[in-house]
């Protein structure tokens, strides 16, 4: 990722992005800093040429960074709070195949500790994690949704070991996508599935879709994976009252009479031009029907309560609807 920083930003941007994982990285140093486009990086690596982990976020979402915990150049995690919605993100890379076994069993109890610091129910885990769960599910059926790609190898059960200790789901694995949006990783001719996103299997209703992207060529080998989660944690969050006031003009029709009235009492001046004379006609018509009709009062919650439709009945019915979901 050395030199692409921007890069990485305006396809986060293009994808409208929150929250992103980044491996493999290769910047020296434990750091955070903007990255254009209203990103910012937060990165640990400890030799500039190998591994490196990064998370990458909306600049309008690290007021609500609580911690940031750098554990190695190959485990990292940001936790995110806002109000009652505690999200705590994991950026993950496992050694690859040609690594020493100490390294890759090493890795492994490591993110193990680490997880175990979150509660169970806030764990999102996002990674390049060196390994194939293949396209079948073979005895982890309540970890894998049977909808992958390729043939499970060694480092792929480590993965769903790992995920089943830990009850999480592999979410990639229960959307059925066309094989060019289920490749993270090709090279030499060479296609495989080797980046994972692991949620807790209680908030898989939370999760809508997780897709590859093949177009966003930042790392040209490496496809950008999306995870659509459906969190609210501040950064969608609409204005408080929905503007300014309104002419009430559905009011007119018990009113037309009296508004007629008064709008014939404009005296047009023939000697003024074209767009004067419409200017002053269509500021007597507001003018004259704000003082027959009346104008609404900006609200102070999300619905209009001025507008005709927000009768007793309709109250009768919302009160009841949410007495029911709170139930």
């Amino acid at each position: 990722m050395t030199g692409r920083s921007r890069e990485l930003a305006a396809a986060l941007r293009n994808r409208r992005i929150d929250i992103a994982c980044v491996q493999e990285t290769k910047w020296s140093g434990a750091k955070a800093k903007d990255i254009g486009e209203g990103y910012k990086l937060y990165y640990n690596s400890e030799v500039k040429t190998q591994n490196g982990v990064s998370i990458v976020l909306l600049v309008s979402l690290k007021d609500s960074v609580v911690s940031v915990n750098r554990i190695s150049d190959r485990i990292m995690s940001i936790e995110i709070d806002s109000g009652d919605v505690g999200l705590p993100v994991v950026s993950c890379y496992t050694p690859q195949v040609e690594c020493s076994d100490e390294a890759k069993e090493e890795i492994w109890p490591q993110l193990e500790d680490h997880i175990r610091t979150f509660r169970p129910e806030e764990r999102v885990i996002g990674g390049d994690l060196n390994g194939h769960v293949g396209a079948r599910q073979e005895g982890y059926e309540d970890y894998h949704g049977e909808q992958g790609f390729g043939t499970r190898n060694e480092e792929g059960c480590k993965i769903l070991d790992f995920a089943e200790a830990h009850n999480l789901a592999v979410t990639k694995t229960y959307f059925k996508k066309r094989p060019f949006h289920l490749i993270t990783y090709a090279s030499g001719g060479r296609s495989t599935q080797i980046h994972y996103w692991l949620t807790n299997r209680r908030n898989m209703n939370l999760v809508t879709n997780t897709k590859v992207i093949p177009s966003d060529n930042v790392a040209p080998q490496h496809h950008l994976l999306v995870m659509d989660m459906l969190l609210d944690i501040g950064q969608h969050r609409r204005p408080p009252t929905t503007g300014p006031a309104r002419i009430k003009w559905w009011k007119l029709t018990e009113n037309k009479d009296h508004f007629k009235e008064k709008i014939e009492q404009l005296a047009i001046d023939p000697d003024k031009s074209v767009i004067l004379i419409w200017a002053s006609v269509t500021e007597h018509i507001r003018k004259t029907a704000k003082e027959v009709v009346g104008e609404t009062k900006p609200a102070k919650r999300f619905v209009e309560k001025q507008i005709w439709w927000w009768n007793e009945e309709v109250q009768s019915i919302v009160k009841e609807k949410k007495t029911a979901f709170k139930k």
